[in-house]
């Protein structure tokens, strides 16, 4: 894993990191079954099927949970708590976790890779070597 001291500089090893995986999947199906068959494998990430009330719930809910968990950790730990990010950081932030990080980067990569496995493996075996690819991955 690459240790950068800024944040800001480790954006674009990231972004290359993350995108490489949904643009691959991409390069796949072209190659396997025709560029006319690339949209089917990113469509699925893209339509708003989760309302308002999950919105809501990755929005405000998520972040409370994770400060919770931090806080009860820095406790844990007697330590106080502390933020690296300041307030004008958070719609950067979502920015990376609701776009370059979520559905419209690496998500499509996994989902080809499982396709693949679950056409070669039992679906027992296909998840079991999915979360071993994912693990070594992450």
């Amino acid at each position: 894993m690459c240790q950068v001291e800024n944040v800001v500089e480790a954006i674009p090893i990231r972004v290359v990191r993350v995108v490489l995986q949904g643009i691959a999947g991409g390069l796949a199906v072209w190659r396997e079954s025709g560029a006319r068959a690339v949209p089917g494998l990113y469509r699925p990430g893209l339509p708003w099927r989760m309302g308002w009330p999950g919105f809501a719930v990755s929005v405000f809910g998520l972040p409370l949970l994770a400060v919770a968990l931090a806080g009860g950790a820095a406790a844990y730990a007697g330590k106080p708590l502390t933020f690296q990010m300041g307030w004008k950081d958070i719609p950067y932030a979502y920015l990376w976790l609701l776009i370059l990080g979520g559905p419209l980067a690496e998500e499509f990569g996994w989902s080809y890779l499982s396709d693949r496995l679950d056409e070669w493996l039992a679906p027992s075996l296909s998840t079991l070597a999915l979360g071993v690819i994912w693990a070594l991955w992450h």
